[in-house]
């Protein structure tokens, strides 16, 4: 009889521990992701010197957003830093939502 009871009141403790594995996991995908996504805007940024429609449509399709470091960097030469931003909704982890952000710079006008 004391085998069941414990065996029920550790379920409740293996479904929080198997939804905040849930959360890890979504967090994780998302911020492979964004580094993915933020990899090819830093080349398309490098290439042109600005953001253009192509770069603006990939983060669209990520459902990320853009923050720009210093706007001012257009010259060849310059550090362009951007940062990408996603908002997750955790089971567990935390009432609130949680931004999930990659920051990434590249160098305008340089070629691999």
């Amino acid at each position: 009889m004391g085998s069941k009871l414990g065996f029920i009141l550790t379920l409740f403790f293996i479904i929080e521990v198997i939804a905040y594995s849930g959360d890890l996991y979504s967090i994780q995908a998302i911020h492979s992701s964004l580094d993915a996504a933020a990899l090819t805007i830093a080349k398309v940024i490098s290439l042109e010197g600005t953001l253009t429609q192509e770069a603006l449509s990939l983060i669209e399709k990520n459902k990320a957003v853009i923050g720009v470091e210093n706007s001012y960097a257009t010259r060849p030469g310059d550090v362009f830093v951007f940062t990408l931003s996603r908002e997750y909704d955790p089971l567990v982890m935390s009432q609130s939502t949680v931004t999930v952000s990659v920051t990434r710079s590249t160098v305008i006008g340089y070629l691999d």
